[in-house]
Protein backbone atom coordinates (compact mmCIF):
# COMPACT_ATOMS: atom_id res chain seq x y z
CA UNK A 1 0.00 0.00 0.00
CA UNK A 2 1.63 3.58 -0.56
CA UNK A 3 0.68 6.59 1.06
CA UNK A 4 -0.04 9.90 -0.16
CA UNK A 5 1.00 13.19 1.83
CA UNK A 6 -0.96 16.32 1.66
CA UNK A 7 1.88 18.30 3.25
CA UNK A 8 4.53 17.24 0.68
CA UNK A 9 1.83 16.16 -2.32
CA UNK A 10 4.10 13.08 -2.99
CA UNK A 11 3.53 9.30 -2.50
CA UNK A 12 5.09 7.20 -0.20
CA UNK A 13 5.93 3.65 0.36
CA UNK A 14 5.77 3.38 3.77
CA UNK A 15 4.14 5.55 7.09
CA UNK A 16 7.67 5.84 8.34
CA UNK A 17 8.49 7.83 5.21
CA UNK A 18 5.47 9.74 5.15
CA UNK A 19 6.04 10.66 8.72
CA UNK A 20 9.55 11.61 8.13
CA UNK A 21 9.22 13.92 5.38
CA UNK A 22 6.18 15.51 6.62
CA UNK A 23 8.11 16.44 10.20
CA UNK A 24 11.05 17.79 7.83
CA UNK A 25 8.04 19.90 5.93
CA UNK A 26 6.70 21.10 9.16
CA UNK A 27 10.20 22.14 10.69
CA UNK A 28 11.83 24.00 7.50
CA UNK A 29 8.17 25.70 7.05
CA UNK A 30 8.75 26.73 11.11
CA UNK A 31 12.34 27.91 10.66
CA UNK A 32 11.48 29.69 7.16
CA UNK A 33 8.47 31.59 9.81
CA UNK A 34 11.24 32.40 12.60
CA UNK A 35 13.20 33.56 10.15
CA UNK A 36 11.01 35.90 8.52
CA UNK A 37 9.14 36.88 12.05
CA UNK A 38 13.15 37.98 13.18
CA UNK A 39 13.62 40.28 9.78
CA UNK A 40 10.45 41.88 10.24
CA UNK A 41 11.26 42.72 14.27
CA UNK A 42 14.62 43.92 13.27
CA UNK A 43 13.24 46.32 9.94
CA UNK A 44 10.71 47.54 13.00
CA UNK A 45 13.38 48.33 15.24
CA UNK A 46 15.80 49.95 12.46
CA UNK A 47 12.69 51.91 11.25
CA UNK A 48 12.39 53.24 14.83
CA UNK A 49 15.52 54.43 15.08
CA UNK A 50 15.47 55.89 11.76
CA UNK A 51 11.89 57.28 12.95
CA UNK A 52 13.90 59.76 15.99
CA UNK A 53 16.93 60.18 14.07
CA UNK A 54 14.61 62.16 11.91
CA UNK A 55 12.55 64.16 14.85
CA UNK A 56 15.88 64.91 16.71
CA UNK A 57 16.88 66.04 13.01
CA UNK A 58 13.87 68.31 12.98
CA UNK A 59 14.17 69.79 15.83
CA UNK A 60 17.91 70.83 15.60
CA UNK A 61 16.93 72.29 12.29
CA UNK A 62 13.66 74.00 14.06
CA UNK A 63 16.39 75.71 16.76
CA UNK A 64 19.29 76.28 14.33
CA UNK A 65 16.35 78.57 12.11
CA UNK A 66 15.25 80.22 15.54
CA UNK A 67 18.61 81.09 16.45
CA UNK A 68 19.78 82.59 13.08
CA UNK A 69 16.31 84.53 12.96
CA UNK A 70 17.32 86.23 16.19
CA UNK A 71 21.35 86.62 15.44
CA UNK A 72 20.14 88.24 12.14
CA UNK A 73 17.48 90.31 13.86
CA UNK A 74 20.19 91.57 16.13
CA UNK A 75 23.20 92.20 13.99
CA UNK A 76 21.46 92.57 10.28
CA UNK A 77 23.37 89.11 8.70
CA UNK A 78 25.17 85.93 9.19
CA UNK A 79 28.63 84.65 7.83
CA UNK A 80 30.42 81.83 8.16
CA UNK A 81 33.03 79.74 6.26
CA UNK A 82 33.51 76.09 5.34
CA UNK A 83 36.57 74.35 4.72
CA UNK A 84 36.39 70.72 2.99
CA UNK A 85 38.83 68.14 2.88
CA UNK A 86 38.84 65.29 0.40
CA UNK A 87 37.56 62.80 2.65
CA UNK A 88 34.30 64.82 3.80
CA UNK A 89 31.53 65.51 1.82
CA UNK A 90 29.98 69.15 2.30
CA UNK A 91 26.80 68.92 3.92
CA UNK A 92 24.10 71.13 1.99
CA UNK A 93 21.51 71.52 5.35
CA UNK A 94 22.81 74.50 6.55
CA UNK A 95 23.02 75.74 2.95
CA UNK A 96 18.84 74.86 2.79
CA UNK A 97 18.63 76.78 6.33
CA UNK A 98 20.23 79.96 4.61
CA UNK A 99 18.12 79.34 1.59
CA UNK A 100 14.81 78.49 3.14
CA UNK A 101 15.28 81.86 5.63
CA UNK A 102 15.83 84.20 3.03
CA UNK A 103 12.76 83.02 0.93
CA UNK A 104 10.27 84.04 3.95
Amino acid sequence: MRFYSDVCRQLFDTEKALIEAENKVKKANEEKEAAEKAKKAARAIRAKEVENALKEANVAQQKAIKLLKEFTKDYGYFHTSYQVSDEETPSLNFLNLVHDFLNF
